[in-house]
């Protein structure tokens, strides 16, 4: 299900798939971590693997279903993951415990009497079914660039050493 390959994200960047091992995914009590005073729960943390430093912290995950039409002719699944700490999220000087999210959203349009609950739906010939998957960075800043207004000399050096992995 969709929920459960979008909410799983944070545990796949630790991988050894990615970034060829050189980064790691912990999962945290969410009731022992917690961001300032909001109760904002670290749930994932992705960490370097040689130091252990925690490069992001994710929130836990919040996913939304919703059906639109007659007869729920479209499926729409949203997962937010929040983004709540890490040395690569740059934390506004009103110390704002919200430092953006990843956000996963699937459509999925099908005519009726078709099956709505499965990733898997292939399109069949008369085109009648259709999904798409869009993925989104919401209200991210990275560290890197620091806060605004973001400088010239900040701003090349994020475009010259991270653009490349973000592309």
């Amino acid at each position: 299900r969709a929920e459960e390959l979008f909410t799983n994200y944070p545990q796949f960047l630790g991988s050894k798939k990615v970034l060829l091992g050189l980064i790691t995914a912990r999962s945290v009590d969410a009731h022992t971590t917690c961001i300032h005073n909001d109760k904002k729960a670290a749930v994932t943390q992705v960490c370097d693997a040689i130091f252990g430093t925690k490069l992001l912290e994710f929130g836990e995950p919040i996913t939304t279903r919703d059906a639109h039409g007659d007869d729920a002719t479209m499926v729409v699944t949203t997962t937010d993951i929040p983004v709540v700490g890490g040395l690569l999220a740059c934390r506004a000087r009103h110390q704002d415990p919200y430092l953006g999210s990843l956000r996963f959203q699937l459509r999925h349009s099908t005519v009726t009497g078709m099956s709505i609950n499965s990733l898997n739906t292939k399109i069949d010939d008369d085109g009648r079914n259709r999904m798409t998957m869009e993925t989104r960075v919401t209200d991210y800043k990275p560290s890197i660039a620091g806060t605004p207004p973001v400088g010239l000399l900040r701003k090349s050096l994020y475009l010259s050493s991270q653009r490349i992995f973000h592309t």
